[in-house]
């Protein structure tokens, strides 16, 4: 399996901290994998800060500990359980930081987890983070956002436009760590030789449409320099939000 990556994030031209955080690793020990994650924080002081990063932490170090223990036979079927499992024990870490700290109480973040095992994309998903698919010339969103605007758009409510400037647009109705228990949503992809994953935070899709995601990563000799040109982008139209992106390319499996 070959998968070129890069990642890229920015604090943006209107907050004061970076609260976004993002992992990217590949794996040859066991069987070839990769992981990438992108988190959102949100919480009062620096607690989104801690949230993301301790969630990205979680997850990197969870699945790190489950590839050390599998089969290589058992990589593939077991793949899509241990990244929920991975997700939940993230959960719980967030969530009993925030009650064990005042100064956290109420933290959390979104999380959008991506994992890569041969030929099959395995995806958790908590938030309004968003994962879409590069294939072709087509681009398709496969996460759902779990946010009281995106909820009244599914309903009819709410167009897409009224949406972006809606009041509520920021408030999560699912978020990672501030609850015990965490539905998580799983989404599978069986990968070609070059498509494209790219995740990003809502600070990224709030400045740029799909079309322009669409453009910029067709238009980028790399998902590094993708990444790079999508925050660019996002900075200016606004940079309202911190942004992050991750974006990696499949090129197929060795046989």
């Amino acid at each position: 399996m070959r998968l070129i990556a890069g990642g890229m994030t920015d604090r943006g031209r209107v907050r004061q901290r970076n609260e976004d955080a993002y992992h990217i690793s590949v794996c040859h020990r066991s069987s070839p994998t990769g992981l990438f994650l992108v988190a959102d924080g949100m919480g009062g002081a620096n607690a989104g800060e801690v949230a993301s990063q301790m969630a990205v932490k979680a997850v990197a170090e969870e699945m790190e500990a489950w590839l050390s223990t599998v089969s290589p036979d058992d990589i593939a079927a077991d793949a899509p359980e241990a990244l929920a499992s991975a997700v939940l024990a993230a959960n719980r870490r967030v969530y009993e930081s925030a009650k064990s700290d005042q100064d956290k109480a109420g933290m959390g973040t979104t999380l959008t987890a991506a994992l890569v095992v041969g030929e099959q994309l395995i995806v958790a998903h908590i938030g309004d983070s968003r994962g879409f698919l590069v294939r072709g010339k087509d681009i398709h969103q496969f996460t759902v956002d779990h946010s009281v605007v995106a909820e009244l758009v599914r309903n009819g409510t709410l167009t897409e436009q009224q949406a972006v400037v809606h009041p509520h647009r920021n408030i999560l109705t699912r978020a990672l760590g501030t609850d015990a228990s965490l539905a998580v949503d799983l989404y599978t992809e069986h990968l070609r030789s070059g498509d494209v994953v790219l995740l990003c935070s809502d600070g990224v899709t709030r400045e740029l449409h799909q079309a322009q995601l669409l453009r910029t990563v067709m238009g980028s000799d790399s998902p590094q320099e993708a990444c790079d040109r999508v925050v660019a982008a996002a900075l200016a139209n606004g940079g309202a939000d911190n942004l992050t992106t991750v974006i990696f390319k499949y090129m197929g499996c060795d046989r």
